[in-house]
């Protein structure tokens, strides 16, 4: 560690000149002080089941969660200041719960059908209707829950522009899977079916981001690093949706029965065709927004406390806003698969 500082030290990082505005050094910048709660989810559900005479069965079930105790780092002018390793003052952060600053929430209705129509068609579907709301949804899939930045420096921003309520980014609001699977033959050794999967999901939502030097206008109340920048919402977090996707599979499973080592061995063959209509819709979509930080050169600055930014004057959404950026932001194309395997 030592030899890392000499080497900032040696090409001028960190001498009085530097314009040092962050530092991160494990348990020298940001503490946990007491404990620290596993964030976690309480939930209510309510659930009724039919019985559809002798074929087939319906389920309908409400579901509540609330989320709590989010992970969150709090730096203000009550959590002090640290000296790193090499001499430099820094404002401490203390990792801590969020103590109800933060806000998710989940409404869901699940449904499910299951029937036999005949004794060789079988039909089905899952359906969802949800609504997930907040502040954060708190965890990103590479990395689980995380701790949000939004209790540092509260001087330096506005709930309202930085962290403001509306549909998550894991807001789905309709979730569809129906099927029909039908039977060619069936006999005691020989199975043959084929099946029909049709899948739809609404967008998510997402908004124009960017950031803003709200540090300009504001006094520094004793703060040793003040951010240079803060997130700001240009537009609601639910101001956009990516597309609606859909696509339909199709399937065939043939299996047979094997008696080999005094045992009955099932083996099947499945043929898939995935996406068979080639339904190309974006996953998800470029978010870039140009402003007086990205782009001081074609955006005015503004007064964030007092001012409402006009769109095309102190910011404008990306050339590519909205637009899938590679190949892989798209849904599976169309796609032919093949599956041997045995059941013993």
């Amino acid at each position: 560690m030592q030899q890392v500082f000499d080497w900032f030290h040696s090409v001028g990082f960190t001498n009085d000149n530097a314009d040092l505005f962050f530092a991160n050094i494990p348990g020298g910048t940001t503490v946990i002080r007491g404990s620290l709660a596993s964030p976690s989810t309480q939930e209510y559900s309510a659930g009724i089941s039919k019985r559809l005479g002798t074929r087939g069965l319906f389920r309908a079930d409400l579901v509540h969660r609330k989320s709590r105790d989010f992970y969150s780092t709090r730096t203000d002018l009550s959590t002090g200041l640290s000296t790193t390793p090499d001499g430099t003052v820094v404002d401490l952060g203390i990792l801590e719960n969020d103590n109800g600053a933060l806000k998710r929430e989940y409404n869901g209705l699940h449904t499910q059908l299951q029937y036999r129509a005949t004794d060789r068609l079988n039909v089905g579907f899952v359906y969802t209707l949800s609504h997930t709301y907040g502040t954060i949804d708190g965890e990103t899939a590479g990395s689980g829950p995380v701790a949000t930045g939004f209790l540092q420096y509260p001087e330096y921003r506005l709930k309202s522009w930085n962290l403001p309520d509306g549909d998550l980014g894991s807001d789905q609001r309709h979730r569809l899977k129906a099927w029909v699977i039908y039977d060619l033959f069936k006999t005691d050794h020989n199975r043959l079916n084929f099946s029909v999967l049709d899948n739809y999901d609404t967008g998510t939502p997402y908004g124009a981001i960017g950031s803003i030097d709200s540090a300009s206008y504001i006094q520094n109340p004793g703060y040793s690093l003040p951010p240079p920048t803060v997130t700001y919402y240009y537009t609601a977090r639910d101001a956009f949706r990516t597309p609606n996707l859909s696509s339909t599979d199709l399937s065939f499973n043939y299996s047979f029965d094997w008696n080999a080592f005094s045992k009955t061995i099932e083996v099947f063959l499945e043929p898939e065709l995935l996406n068979v209509f080639n339904e190309h819709k974006a996953l998800t979509v470029n978010t870039t927004v140009l402003d007086p930080v990205s782009d001081s050169g074609n955006f005015s600055s503004f007064n964030p406390f007092t001012t409402k930014p006009v769109e095309g004057v102190n910011w404008a959404k990306g050339s590519q806003f909205g637009k899938a950026a590679s190949a892989s932001d798209f849904q599976t194309p169309r796609t032919f698969r093949f599956s041997v395997g045995f059941r013993f």
